[in-house]
């Protein structure tokens, strides 16, 4: 199932800023490097003119997304709007897809090329970089499939997006050996969101992660040393539409939703003057997400997971 309105609503920031990147390095390539090789500058402009069109399709997403009753949860509601939304999705993907290899292409001519400029090599790089992330987020997009990825391996690759919002982070030392099956893109933006709420809402400056393995569970907590969230609205913080600050209402919402479809959960565990912390609960022992009997797996995870807490109750 591809992703919906009301998720693309959520990941706007998260798709638009690394094409808005990479197609600002390329404008500087080709406006200080117009004498470069001419087969590079070729493809360095069709990349441009891919990331124009991938642009033009986002912001139609974006608009869609957006407009008052175009969806009520995952359905789109407008008569139009389904086979519009899926037409400008497809025209996003191919086109972010196709200014990927552009940028492939013209960084394997720069590699060629004999006393290279270390300026152009640099902005190459982060063009590359950019696209090689949208590449990432746009495989997630199109498919839920999940993959089997060591914990180590996941958290390495959520951090660089956590540190953009400058907090500063500390991993606590990880336990040996942790595997999961999951769709790792969308489990990273999890932790990308209660970050970017430390720093901006929570107005945190450090930012702590510690996992723990109880049985055949993960138990990932985030804590920030970020403002206390009010007793009222602590209640009320997984509810759809309900904000603290103005925003969307759809971050703590929709990470809930995607820890529970991986048959796991998010919580607050305490937000006192000192410390708010978050846990998010993982199996390590999950079907394919695709699997008829998914819900019904989840279910049954949330429900052993329940017991283990009582267990432990005095």
């Amino acid at each position: 199932m591809p992703i919906s309105p009301r998720e693309f609503r959520f990941l706007h920031h998260d798709v638009a800023a690394p094409l808005r990147e990479a197609s600002s390095f390329l404008d500087l390539v080709l406006l200080r490097f117009k004498s470069a090789n001419p087969a590079l500058i070729r493809n360095a402009q069709q990349a441009k003119a891919s990331a124009m069109k991938a642009g033009a399709a986002l912001e139609k997403l974006n608009e869609a997304s957006n407009r008052e009753g175009m969806t009520k949860g995952n359905e789109v509601l407008d008569i139009d709007g389904p086979k519009a939304w899926a037409r400008n999705l497809d025209a996003y993907l191919a086109h972010t897809d196709r200014m990927r290899k552009y940028i492939q292409s013209a960084a394997r001519i720069h590699d060629r090329v004999l006393g290279r400029d270390a300026t152009l090599d640099e902005f190459m790089d982060y063009a590359s970089h950019n696209a090689n992330l949208m590449h990432r987020i746009s495989n997630s997009i199109k498919s839920r499939k999940p993959q089997r990825f060591s914990l180590s391996s996941f958290l390495k690759e959520a951090l660089p997006a956590i540190k953009q919002t400058k907090l500063e982070v500390n991993i606590h030392p990880l336990p040996n050996r942790i595997f999961l099956k999951a769709n790792s893109v969308e489990l990273q933006r999890i932790l990308i969101n209660l970050a970017r709420n430390a720093d901006l809402r929570g107005k945190a400056k450090k930012l702590e992660v510690q996992a723990e393995r109880k049985g055949d569970w993960l138990h990932l907590r985030v804590s920030n040393d970020g403002n206390q969230i009010p007793s009222d609205a602590q209640t009320r913080l997984f509810e759809e539409g309900f904000s603290t600050a103005g925003s969307t209402g759809l971050g703590l919402t929709l990470s809930r939703e995607t820890a529970r479809r991986h048959g796991g959960d998010l919580r607050l565990v305490e937000s006192t003057p000192e410390r708010t912390s978050f846990e998010l609960t993982l199996p390590l022992r999950s079907l394919p997400m695709g699997h008829k009997n998914r819900r019904a797996f989840a279910l049954r995870q949330r429900v052993k997971r329940k017991l283990m807490v009582r267990k432990q109750m005095p």
